[in-house]
């Protein structure tokens, strides 16, 4: 797949996304479509019992209006944890507050 303007995948307020970003959303959506729905993608999983399904809704981050809420304060302390570990990206920036903020 070639893209030429990566502007197309994903842009927020103007900004954007680094190319890990991008490898990771096309990995998911290659994954549930049409992946999902063909036992041959998976045999090990067919053969371990699993069936193959088709995705019923699909939530995709990064909309400027957005009509879906989801409360995540029971799993906020994990996410930060998680995006902490990212110290290449993140150095010694406190990202916590930051994420706490756009949560609330």
């Amino acid at each position: 797949m070639v893209i030429s303007d990566p502007k197309i995948l994903s842009t927020s307020n103007g900004y954007i996304n680094s190319l890990h970003h991008h490898a990771t959303a096309l990995t998911a959506l290659s994954a549930i479509f049409p992946s999902a729905v063909m036992c041959l993608f998976f045999t090990d999983l067919f053969a371990a019992g699993l069936e193959s399904h088709k995705i019923r809704r699909l939530y995709v981050h990064g909309t400027e209006k957005t009509g879906t809420w989801e409360d995540i304060s029971d799993k906020l302390d994990i996410i930060i944890n998680a995006q902490e570990k990212n110290i290449s990206q993140l150095g010694e920036w406190d990202l916590g507050n930051m994420m706490r903020k756009r949560a609330a």
